[in-house]
């Protein structure tokens, strides 16, 4: 499995045992919220156009 899939599954299973015991909030490791805040900026980027240049892979 990926590191970003870990950081996917961790960050689901943390927000199930919130939900179970009724929390509002959970902490989340700071790493596992920029995976997923990356997956969301590349969800915004239209299909066939340059990745902003932050997202884009390193050489």
């Amino acid at each position: 499995m990926k590191k970003d899939d870990l950081a996917i599954e961790r960050v689901k299973k943390i927000v199930e045992q919130a939900e179970n015991l009724r929390m509002k909030s959970a902490a989340v490791p700071l790493s596992d919220l920029k995976t997923i805040l990356m997956f969301c900026d590349l969800a915004k980027v239209p299909p066939h156009s340059e990745m902003p240049p932050k997202l884009a892979p390193s050489r």
